[in-house]
């Protein structure tokens, strides 16, 4: 899943390599001072978006976790409540 984010990253990277007149026209034209400026920022940007990405992805994975918890409260409860209802006969005596 993140193997795009870095391969996309890294074509970036090797695009402004090999054409290095096309990043400072880029830079040129948002207003960077250095094409370095421009190159930092948008590694910034790159490395924010994986971070509001990982975020995201962790929430989920607490959901998840929630809801397996309260599924394993539930049968646990269940099974508790079958133990008493079988060791209880209505004659008294115990099963075990």
């Amino acid at each position: 899943r993140y193997a795009a984010i870095w391969v996309g990253f890294a074509v970036v990277v090797l695009l402004g390599v090999l054409f290095p007149s096309a990043v400072i026209k880029v830079s040129d034209a948002l207003g960077f001072e250095l094409p370095a400026n421009l190159v930092i920022t948008g590694g910034i940007i790159a490395l924010a978006f994986v971070a509001i990405q990982l975020s995201v992805d962790i929430t989920r994975l607490r959901d998840k976790v929630d809801r397996i918890a309260n599924r394993l409260a539930l049968v646990e409860l269940e099974m508790k409540q079958r133990d008493t209802t079988e060791t209880d006969s209505p004659d008294g005596d115990v099963d075990r």
